[in-house]
């Protein structure tokens, strides 16, 4: 749930691309290129999100496994990914969790 304009609104999941930390603000971003804030921490988040479609790639961002465009090796043994709708910030999967980024990959 989450607040547009004077109205309280809910986002369906199967609609949310990823979601992102900037500045200590939390930022959903649809499908549909809609983006809402919302007054939670990204732990929390993953709590509540399906760990078979989301994945926490690092401290800034969960990623939805459908919004994934591709996926590039990036510096030496991490990944890049690059999402649709496009990501306004890199998304970095960290060397130590690409072998754990692989493995929900194949689930």
């Amino acid at each position: 749930m989450t607040y547009f304009k004077d109205e309280i609104i809910t986002i369906d999941t199967e609609y949310i691309a990823y979601i992102i930390l900037i500045e200590n603000t939390v930022s959903v971003f649809t499908f549909q290129n809609k983006t809402y804030n919302i007054n939670t921490t990204l732990d929390d988040l993953m709590k509540e999100l399906d760990n078979e479609i989301f994945y926490r790639a690092n401290r800034q961002f969960i990623v939805n496994i459908n919004a994934i465009e591709n996926i590039w090796i990036y510096g030496r043994n991490q990944l890049r990914i690059n999402t649709n709708p496009k990501c306004p910030e890199p998304i970095i999967i960290s060397k130590n969790k690409v072998s754990e980024f692989k493995k929900w990959l194949d689930k």
